[in-house]
């Protein structure tokens, strides 16, 4: 997830520069959006990831291995 996450800011810096000329009333580069859409993506990979990990901590070992 955080390689995914520094890949797409480099990403997005490099495509914020190319339309600087086509967003109108804000920055090309900025800091709000920068922080906040990494932020919101963390919040959702861990809501993504909890689920299933308190399922499977809910599980039995044994019986799991057993199923397998």
């Amino acid at each position: 997830m955080l390689a995914g996450l520094v890949v797409g800011l480099f990403a997005a810096i490099g495509t914020a520069r190319a339309m600087s000329s086509l967003v109108f009333g804000i920055p090309a580069l900025d800091p709000i959006t920068f922080m906040a859409a990494p932020m919101f993506l963390l919040v959702a990979v861990a809501l993504a990831s909890l689920v299933p990990a308190l399922r499977a901590a809910q599980a039995e070992p044994v019986a799991a291995l057993r199923d397998e």
